[in-house]
């Protein structure tokens, strides 16, 4: 089995299993607490009100990407830890 076939195996199986939404819940909470969601907003909107004619593409595109060197390290080793205990269980299950 390929990389790729194994990732969509076990991403199935967390939408089927409804771990993929209480894993999206848990980092968009930890985004929110870490205050990273705020900051994003206000760099879109900076980018935004600099006067000149942008496209929402661009922003969007400007914004991702640096998004994810932005998450804070302690947010992204938490969820990896809920994703790894996860993987882990499924399979010792």
């Amino acid at each position: 089995m390929s990389r790729d076939e194994l990732y969509a195996q076990l991403r199935r199986r967390m939408v089927e299993r409804g771990e993929w939404d209480r894993l999206y819940s848990l980092l968009a909470q930890k985004l929110n607490e870490s205050g990273w969601t705020d900051e994003t907003r206000d760099r879109a909107q900076e980018r935004i009100r600099g006067g000149e004619d942008i496209p929402v593409e661009s922003v969007l595109e400007e914004l991702r990407a640096g998004a994810g060197e932005s998450v804070r390290a302690g947010v992204r080793a938490e969820v990896q830890k809920a994703i790894r205990v996860w993987m882990e269980a499924q399979v010792e299950g």
